[in-house]
C-alpha cells in the first residue's frame, strides 16, 4: 500500500535537510546512491517523479535537477511514497530573484528560515500544499524538514529499536547528562531507570527509543558518554494517535501546541512548554496561565 509524506517545512527547505531527515526514516544515502545507480531507470515511480519535475512550469531555471535532487526523489521510492504533501515555505532568510520569483504569489510562514533555490523547487515540484497535514510520522533534526510517513485516515504501529544499558559507576551529574546525550544523538526519548544489579547494588539503567536509522549512532554516543562496555537493542512497537502541530494567538503572542487524533477525536492538547516559559518571562505573566490560555484556544473553548 502507497504511503504519503508530509513535509512540514517551518524550519527551513535545504537539500542536505531533506537527505538528514531520510536518513532518519531510515533510508542511508548509500542505499539511495545504489537505488540511482542501478534501479532508477527501470523504476515507474522514480521516472513519474522526475518527469514530474522536468514539466513542472514553476520552474525559474532549466536543467536544475541536480544528483542530490535525484536522491532525494529516490527516497521517496524507496519509502512508497505515492504522495506528497507539504507546508508554506518559511520566509527564506536570504532572497535571491530566483527565489523571490519562485515565490511569487506563495503564502509564506511568518518565521524566517534558510531556504535553498534548489530543495523549494524540488518540493513545490512533487507536493502538494496542505497546510493542514496531520504528522503522523515526525522526524526533526536541526534544519532538516519534518517528514510525516503514513497511512492516511489511519492511527499508526511504529516498528522501533530501544537501546539501553546498566551503570552502576557514574555520579548523578553525569547520569543526568546521558539523556540529553541520547536525544542529540537521534533518540525520540530518553529515560534513567534506578535498578538493583547483581549482589544488591544499586544503579541505573539507560534507555533510548529510536527509530532503526538512529540506532548505532545512539550506541557510539553512549559509550563515548557512560563507563559502560556494552549495550543491549531490542525492537519493540509503538502504536499512535495521529499528530498535528497548530499555531494559536495569545495576548502574549504566537505559541504551538501539539494536538492528538484517535479515531476523528480530539483527545489531546499539548502546548509547547519552551514557548511558553519564554513568553511568561518575557511578558512577566505567570507561566501557567499562558499554557492554560493557549490549552483553551487550540480546543476552541
Amino acid at each position: 500500500m502507497k504511503k504519503t509524506l508530509h513535509i512540514d517545512l517551518s524550519l527551513g527547505a535545504t537539500i542536505k535537510g531533506l537527505s538528514d531527515a531520510l536518513e532518519g526514516l531510515g533510508i542511508s544515502r548509500e542505499e539511495r546512491e545504489r537505488f540511482v545507480a542501478s534501479e532508477a531507470r527501470g523504476s515507474t515511480p522514480y521516472c513519474d517523479y522526475m518527469a514530474l519535475l522536468e514539466a513542472g512550469s514553476m520552474r525559474p531555471v532549466a536543467g536544475w535537477i541536480s544528483d542530490e535532487a535525484s536522491l532525494i526523489i529516490a527516497g521517496l521510492v524507496l519509502l512508497n511514497v505515492g504522495k506528497v504533501t507539504r507546508t508554506s515555505l518559511p520566509m527564506p532568510n536570504t532572497l535571491s530573484r530566483e527565489i523571490e520569483e519562485l515565490l511569487r504569489g506563495e503564502r509564506v510562514l511568518k518565521s524566517s528560515a534558510n531556504v535553498e533555490l534548489e530543495a523549494a523547487m524540488l518540493i513545490k515540484g512533487i507536493a502538494s500544499l496542505d497546510v493542514g497535514g496531520e504528522l503522523i510520522y515526525e522526524k526533526s533534526s536541526g534544519e532538516a524538514p519534518r517528514l510525516t510517513l503514513g497511512y492516511p485516515d489511519s492511527n499508526v504501529v511504529r516498528e522501533l529499536r530501544v537501546i539501553e544499558a546498566n551503570l552502576d559507576d557514574l555520579t548523578p551529574e553525569l547520569l543526568a547528562t546521558l539523556i540529553e546525550v541520547c536525544l542529540r544523538a537521534g533518540a525520540l526519548d530518553s529515560w534513567l531507570t534506578p535498578i538493583l544489579m547483581k549482589k544488591g547494588r544499586p544503579a541505573s539503567k539507560i534507555s533510548a527509543l529510536c527509530e532503526e536509522g538512529r540506532a548505532n549512532a545512539i550506541k557510539v554516543a553512549l559509550f563515548k558518554a557512560s563507563s559502560t562496555l556494552g549495550v543491549r537493542e531490542y525492537s519493540v512497537s509503538r502504536s499512535e494517535a495521529l499528530r498535528k502541530v497548530i499555531r494559536v494567538e495569545t495576548p502574549w503572542g504566537e505559541v504551538s501546541v501539539k494536538v492528538g487524533i484517535l479515531n476523528g477525536e480530539l483527545i489531546n492538547i499539548a502546548p509547547e512548554f519552551e514557548e511558553c516559559r519564554d513568553i511568561a518571562t518575557k511578558s512577566g505573566v505567570p507561566l501557567r496561565k499562558v499554557m492554560e490560555f493557549a490549552h483553551k484556544a487550540a480546543s476552541g473553548a
